[in-house]
């Protein structure tokens, strides 16, 4: 999906900018800077980046802002990335990372303080990101209209064509996980999102997952989240369904790239250290240490105290268990519950 809509957008929007600059090397005779037609055509080029770079810049800030607007005093949010600059939650505050997101973008996590209106959340903040994004769009139109210099008219024209480009891949493609899925084209994709938002407002509030409804997990007719429910069904002791829902699971995340990859890694390593699969583990040891290193939590104790009874550490089986039984998850008790049962079924 993804690389069909490139073939079609890139081409067009190429297209597009290829004539509006050529347009406006042609106009800049009213403003000659270089007698070579190609040099000023190369100085147009340089000045519409430049203005697409900074003009994108401005617009993915409000974009972001737009995203945060409806979730004020109805949502938690834990993160907030916009650019290269992160905010993220701790007990009294936000602190700022730089450069933890490296991606040209933004970020929003949040969960919704009524789990029941998760959903409408969602869907407001894509909503007002998208009114964010055209008024970007129209005031950036109107300035390159009221141009009347050859710079003004290269500035405005990139900063409109990067704002365009942005609508088009976010709001207009229909490529997965974009917000113009959830605002224009409701499918099954859109009933996981909302699904996922109030499963992880659930667990927020302390929830486990076998607390929760089952109309919120993967069924036949209902084919949401399947990366938790795999984990309920874990928490469930059904080893076998958990095996064939990590399967779907990663076929999901191929798709519409809702689970982190790492995740995924993560449970076929605890799947390979329950069933002595000494291959899997082989394979995927070196990354998965690597980021339980980094990154402790719950499910990371949960699977290095079983990688560490796998290989017959058990000192360092011991160490972490006992830190694993004073996790508390953070804010989210309900996901300790469940990798507690996890664990408790599995050790």
């Amino acid at each position: 999906m993804k690389n069909k809509v490139y073939k079609v957008l890139l081409p067009v929007y190429s297209v597009i900018c290829l004539v509006l600059l050529v347009g406006i090397s042609y106009a800049a005779d009213d403003y000659p800077i270089f007698e070579s037609q190609l040099m000023q055509f190369l100085l147009s080029l340089g000045l519409c980046v430049l203005g697409g770079i900074v003009g994108n810049a401005i617009h993915l800030v409000l974009h972001e802002l737009g995203h945060v607007i409806p979730l004020l005093k109805k949502a938690e949010i834990f993160e907030f990335s916009v650019l290269f600059v992160t905010f993220i939650k701790v007990d009294k505050g936000y602190k700022v990372k730089l450069f933890k997101n490296l991606k040209y973008g933004g970020k929003v996590a949040f969960v919704g303080k009524n789990p029941e209106t998760a959903g409408v959340l969602v869907f407001s903040s894509a909503l007002w990101a998208w009114v964010a994004t055209l008024v970007s769009l129209v005031i950036y139109s109107f300035l390159f209209y009221l141009s009347n210099s050859y710079i003004a008219y290269c500035v405005f024209g990139g900063a409109t064509l990067g704002t365009f480009y942005s609508l088009l891949i976010n709001f207009l493609s229909g490529m997965p996980s974009s917000d113009g899925l959830l605002l224009f084209k409701p499918d099954r994709h859109t009933d996981r999102v909302f699904a996922l938002c109030e499963t992880e407002s659930r667990l927020y509030l302390g929830e486990s997952l076998l607390d929760m409804s089952d109309k919120l997990f993967y069924s036949e007719e209902n084919k949401v989240n399947s990366y938790y429910s795999y984990l309920r069904l874990m928490q469930k002791g059904d080893l076998e369904n958990a095996k064939n829902m990590l399967e779907i699971s990663c076929k999901e995340n191929e798709k519409t790239l809702d689970n982190e990859p790492i995740a995924i890694d993560l449970e076929k390593f605890y799947l390979a250290l329950i069933e002595n699969d000494k291959n899997t583990v082989d394979v995927l040891k070196d990354d998965i240490v690597y980021y339980c290193d980094k990154n402790i939590n719950a499910t990371t104790l949960r699977v290095m105290v079983k990688y560490r009874q796998f290989t017959g550490e058990t000192d360092w089986a011991r160490a972490l268990r006992v830190t694993f039984e004073r996790q508390s998850n953070g804010v989210f008790k309900g996901l300790f519950k469940t990798e507690k049962d996890i664990y408790d079924k599995f050790s």
